[in-house]
């Protein structure tokens, strides 16, 4: 009840300072140990806000740092160690092609330039 009213109180907040709470981008995300949140497993954690019923998420991300209901880390490191293997596999894509297609010309550094941001 005290969750339902913060979120109510929130929402006010905002109404009264004539800013709009963005449901959508709204999540909700239950902490505790592994029997803690399986009590909660077949109750209703929902949380209504203005007209918006919010469903409980388990994993949300906060200032880059994925969280997760366990506070384990694990969906953060995931994401950490996919993005630390990506770069290096880019600069050696770069070097072969750069080598490749044009031995002579290097960059200044003598490093490749690497502009994308995904894994393939």
């Amino acid at each position: 009840m005290r969750l339902l009213n913060c979120a109510a109180d929130i929402n006010s907040w905002c109404q009264t300072r004539l800013l709009q709470l963005n449901t959508n981008k709204t999540e909700i995300i239950w902490f505790g140990s592994q029997s803690n949140l399986a009590k909660l497993r077949n109750t209703d954690c929902s949380v209504q806000v203005g007209s918006s019923q919010i469903q409980p998420s388990t994993v949300v991300r906060d200032l880059g740092i994925h969280l997760d209901s366990e506070l384990s880390m694990t969906q953060h490191i995931a994401k950490v160690a996919m993005a630390a293997t990506c770069y290096p596999r880019d600069a050696m894509l770069a070097r072969v092609f750069a080598t490749a297609t044009c031995p002579s010309v290097r960059r200044p550094s003598g490093r490749p330039s690497v502009t994308r941001r995904y894994c393939a």
